[in-house]
């Protein structure tokens, strides 16, 4: 599905999510020319790796940016901003949970987080994508898309200057 230009950025971190959610479920390396590791120690790392240098931005550009805005335009009934909030906060628990985990707690843990993260990116790219390229104007869609942009570079900027100093 095409996307307006301002949800862009988001959708490919979405497709990124779940591909690697795909991957934990097949509990092996995907392609050969994949990145991605077939040890579930290895797949943990690297989630929580994407967790700390990308997805935790990417919530907050949602969550500072995104659902406000949402939250101005859509009727009351049909906000689900409250639970792609929850959903967030719900994969943050997973991920703190994971930091810790071995063994087959480790091996439940990664399924429950695939899971989780599945249903959230669907839930964001087929209800609340789709509501909001349908009910707010596109002047404001397009100045929401230059926030959310400024604002994942600002962090990017902000962690490489941080780890500059290390």
């Amino acid at each position: 599905m095409k996307r307006h230009a301002s949800l862009t950025l988001l959708s490919r971190d979405h497709h990124k999510v779940l591909l690697m959610a795909h991957q934990v479920r097949q509990g092996k390396l995907g392609e050969s020319r994949s990145h991605w590791e077939g040890d579930r120690e290895l797949q943990r790392d690297q989630i929580l790796d994407y967790f700390d240098t990308q997805l935790r931005y990417h919530f907050e550009a949602e969550e500072e940016v995104l659902f406000p805005l949402a939250e101005q335009h859509l009727p009351q009934k049909e906000q689900i901003t409250s639970l792609l909030r929850k959903q967030h906060h719900q994969v943050r628990n997973l991920v703190s949970e994971l930091r810790t985990v071995k063994g087959v707690q480790l091996e439940n843990l990664l399924l429950r987080m695939a899971h989780v993260l599945e249903e959230h990116i669907r839930k964001e790219e087929r209800v609340f994508f789709k509501q909001i390229e349908e009910r707010i104007p596109k002047e404001s869609l397009a100045q929401c898309g230059e926030q959310i942009e400024s604002y994942l570079q600002a962090s990017e900027k902000n962690r490489v200057g941080s780890g500059d100093e290390d």
